[in-house]
């Protein structure tokens, strides 16, 4: 997976807008951009509130939003999706149309974890590549 100076991000379940911050990290340590937008969506109302205090790059937003209810964007509106540590929260009857859902928001990956039944963490990446 790679990024662009145009790519567009969505992270699903971002809470303390940690992804964000690692992104813009990067950025300095490289001196090269490696995002046009970030959008972090969460449940939790204050931790949006405080990460967009928080947030001083302009180029990163925040929502509250349900990942398990349909989302105001359309199909394909983002190159990744992120979801990290939101999909093991799931109960399993949501959870596939969830993932459908993401899956439709991804131009070309869709990053997740979830934890096996089994209660073994494992880590998949799906590459979505649509014409």
């Amino acid at each position: 997976m790679t990024f662009t100076p145009e790519s567009k991000l969505l992270d699903v379940g971002c809470k303390d807008e940690l992804l964000l911050q690692l992104l813009t990290k990067m950025e300095k340590e490289n001196n090269s951009k490696v995002f046009e937008s970030y959008l972090g969506y969460d449940l939790d109302e204050n931790a949006i509130r405080a990460a967009a205090c928080r947030n001083s790059d302009k180029r990163g937003s925040f929502q509250v939003a349900d990942a398990t209810k349909t989302f105001p964007l359309g199909d394909g509106a983002f190159d990744i999706v992120f979801c990290l540590g939101t999909l093991p929260l799931l109960d399993f009857e949501v959870f596939e149309d969830t993932l459908d859902r993401l899956c439709s928001h991804a131009i070309k990956h869709l990053l997740f974890n979830i934890l096996h039944f089994e209660r073994r963490s494992f880590h998949k990446e799906i590459c979505l590549k649509r014409r």
